[in-house]
Protein backbone atom coordinates (compact mmCIF):
# COMPACT_ATOMS: atom_id res chain seq x y z
CA UNK A 1 0.00 0.00 0.00
CA UNK A 2 1.61 3.26 -1.09
CA UNK A 3 -0.45 6.42 -0.94
CA UNK A 4 0.39 9.00 -3.58
CA UNK A 5 -0.73 12.56 -4.20
CA UNK A 6 -2.18 12.60 -7.70
CA UNK A 7 -3.65 15.10 -10.11
CA UNK A 8 -7.09 13.92 -8.98
CA UNK A 9 -6.27 14.82 -5.35
CA UNK A 10 -5.37 18.41 -6.29
CA UNK A 11 -8.42 18.70 -8.56
CA UNK A 12 -10.72 17.39 -5.78
CA UNK A 13 -9.23 19.94 -3.37
CA UNK A 14 -10.07 22.72 -5.82
CA UNK A 15 -13.63 21.48 -6.36
CA UNK A 16 -14.19 21.17 -2.59
CA UNK A 17 -13.19 24.79 -1.93
CA UNK A 18 -15.41 25.96 -4.79
CA UNK A 19 -18.41 24.33 -3.12
CA UNK A 20 -17.88 26.15 0.21
CA UNK A 21 -20.40 29.02 -0.10
CA UNK A 22 -19.71 30.36 3.41
CA UNK A 23 -16.08 31.25 2.74
CA UNK A 24 -14.84 34.81 2.27
CA UNK A 25 -12.32 33.47 -0.22
CA UNK A 26 -12.69 33.05 -3.97
CA UNK A 27 -10.61 30.55 -5.93
CA UNK A 28 -9.66 30.60 -9.58
CA UNK A 29 -7.64 27.74 -11.05
CA UNK A 30 -5.87 27.21 -14.33
CA UNK A 31 -6.71 23.61 -15.24
CA UNK A 32 -5.14 21.99 -18.28
CA UNK A 33 -5.60 18.33 -19.27
CA UNK A 34 -7.14 17.61 -15.87
CA UNK A 35 -4.19 19.13 -13.97
CA UNK A 36 -4.47 22.16 -11.71
CA UNK A 37 -1.42 24.19 -12.76
CA UNK A 38 -2.10 27.33 -10.73
CA UNK A 39 -4.71 28.33 -8.17
CA UNK A 40 -5.34 31.98 -7.31
CA UNK A 41 -6.93 32.91 -3.98
CA UNK A 42 -8.78 36.20 -3.51
CA UNK A 43 -10.48 37.57 -0.40
CA UNK A 44 -13.99 38.96 -0.65
CA UNK A 45 -14.45 42.27 1.20
CA UNK A 46 -17.97 43.56 0.56
CA UNK A 47 -18.28 44.15 -3.20
CA UNK A 48 -14.52 43.94 -3.75
CA UNK A 49 -12.02 41.16 -4.00
CA UNK A 50 -8.33 41.50 -3.24
CA UNK A 51 -5.54 39.10 -4.23
CA UNK A 52 -4.13 37.01 -1.34
CA UNK A 53 -1.92 34.31 -2.84
CA UNK A 54 -1.51 31.79 -5.57
CA UNK A 55 -0.16 28.28 -5.77
CA UNK A 56 1.81 26.66 -8.60
CA UNK A 57 1.66 22.87 -8.92
CA UNK A 58 4.16 20.55 -10.64
CA UNK A 59 3.68 16.88 -11.45
CA UNK A 60 5.89 14.02 -12.56
CA UNK A 61 5.33 11.83 -15.64
CA UNK A 62 3.09 9.53 -13.56
CA UNK A 63 0.78 12.41 -12.63
CA UNK A 64 1.96 12.58 -9.01
CA UNK A 65 2.30 15.95 -7.32
CA UNK A 66 5.99 16.83 -6.95
CA UNK A 67 5.89 20.50 -5.93
CA UNK A 68 3.48 23.12 -4.64
CA UNK A 69 4.90 26.64 -4.49
CA UNK A 70 2.97 29.42 -2.75
CA UNK A 71 3.27 33.12 -3.58
CA UNK A 72 1.77 35.85 -1.37
CA UNK A 73 0.33 39.11 -2.66
CA UNK A 74 2.36 42.19 -1.67
CA UNK A 75 -0.15 45.04 -1.63
CA UNK A 76 2.63 47.63 -1.30
CA UNK A 77 4.47 46.52 -4.47
CA UNK A 78 1.30 45.21 -6.17
CA UNK A 79 2.84 41.86 -7.09
CA UNK A 80 3.14 38.28 -5.90
CA UNK A 81 6.26 37.26 -4.00
CA UNK A 82 7.52 33.76 -3.29
CA UNK A 83 6.60 32.54 0.20
CA UNK A 84 7.15 28.80 0.68
CA UNK A 85 7.14 25.50 -1.14
CA UNK A 86 6.40 21.86 -0.51
CA UNK A 87 8.31 19.22 -2.45
CA UNK A 88 7.36 15.55 -2.67
CA UNK A 89 9.77 12.75 -3.50
CA UNK A 90 8.47 9.22 -4.01
CA UNK A 91 10.16 5.94 -3.18
CA UNK A 92 9.16 2.29 -3.31
CA UNK A 93 7.91 2.24 0.30
CA UNK A 94 6.40 5.73 0.62
CA UNK A 95 7.22 9.36 0.07
CA UNK A 96 8.75 12.41 1.72
CA UNK A 97 7.30 15.89 1.89
CA UNK A 98 9.72 18.76 2.60
CA UNK A 99 9.00 22.42 3.39
CA UNK A 100 11.22 25.42 2.71
CA UNK A 101 10.73 29.18 2.73
CA UNK A 102 11.86 31.90 0.36
CA UNK A 103 14.81 33.96 1.56
CA UNK A 104 14.30 37.59 0.59
CA UNK A 105 17.92 38.54 1.34
CA UNK A 106 19.30 35.53 -0.51
CA UNK A 107 16.73 35.84 -3.30
CA UNK A 108 16.59 32.05 -3.27
CA UNK A 109 14.99 29.14 -1.43
CA UNK A 110 16.43 28.48 2.00
CA UNK A 111 17.35 24.96 3.05
CA UNK A 112 14.38 22.82 4.01
CA UNK A 113 13.20 23.40 7.57
CA UNK A 114 10.59 20.63 7.95
CA UNK A 115 10.16 17.13 6.63
CA UNK A 116 7.37 14.57 6.85
CA UNK A 117 8.11 10.96 5.96
CA UNK A 118 5.26 8.59 5.00
CA UNK A 119 6.16 4.89 4.76
CA UNK A 120 4.28 1.68 4.19
CA UNK A 121 4.94 -0.65 7.09
CA UNK A 122 3.99 -4.32 6.82
CA UNK A 123 0.86 -4.45 4.69
CA UNK A 124 -1.84 -2.06 5.82
CA UNK A 125 0.16 0.00 8.32
CA UNK A 126 1.62 3.38 7.48
CA UNK A 127 4.15 5.27 9.57
CA UNK A 128 4.31 9.05 9.61
CA UNK A 129 7.29 10.90 11.03
CA UNK A 130 7.46 14.70 11.44
CA UNK A 131 10.91 16.26 11.61
CA UNK A 132 12.24 19.76 12.21
CA UNK A 133 15.53 20.63 10.54
CA UNK A 134 17.76 23.32 12.07
CA UNK A 135 20.11 25.66 10.19
CA UNK A 136 22.99 23.20 10.55
CA UNK A 137 20.91 20.50 8.84
CA UNK A 138 20.29 18.43 11.97
CA UNK A 139 16.95 16.64 11.96
CA UNK A 140 14.90 16.30 15.15
CA UNK A 141 11.84 14.08 15.30
CA UNK A 142 8.89 16.18 16.51
CA UNK A 143 6.23 13.48 16.32
CA UNK A 144 5.68 10.05 14.85
CA UNK A 145 2.75 7.72 14.55
CA UNK A 146 1.56 4.47 12.99
CA UNK A 147 -1.73 4.47 11.10
CA UNK A 148 -3.76 1.37 10.29
CA UNK A 149 -5.56 1.59 6.95
CA UNK A 150 -8.30 -1.05 6.69
CA UNK A 151 -10.11 1.09 4.09
CA UNK A 152 -7.26 1.46 1.61
CA UNK A 153 -9.63 1.34 -1.38
CA UNK A 154 -11.36 4.54 -0.17
CA UNK A 155 -8.27 6.76 -0.31
CA UNK A 156 -8.81 9.81 -2.51
CA UNK A 157 -5.11 10.11 -3.21
CA UNK A 158 -5.04 6.65 -4.73
CA UNK A 159 -2.76 3.81 -3.85
CA UNK A 160 -0.44 1.40 -5.57
CA UNK A 161 0.17 -2.24 -4.79
CA UNK A 162 3.35 -3.98 -5.92
CA UNK A 163 4.40 -0.89 -7.86
CA UNK A 164 1.32 -0.80 -10.09
CA UNK A 165 -1.17 2.05 -10.06
CA UNK A 166 -4.91 1.48 -9.75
Amino acid sequence: MQTIITILTVLNMYINVLNDCTSNFIYNADIENGKVNTMYVYEREGNYITPKLYHQFSYDEQGRLTEKTTFKWNSWNKNYQASHRLQMTYGTDGYELTHSIWGKKENDWKAMDEKTIYKCENGQLASVEYLHINQQGRQKVINSLIVSDPFEQLLLAGSANNGSNR
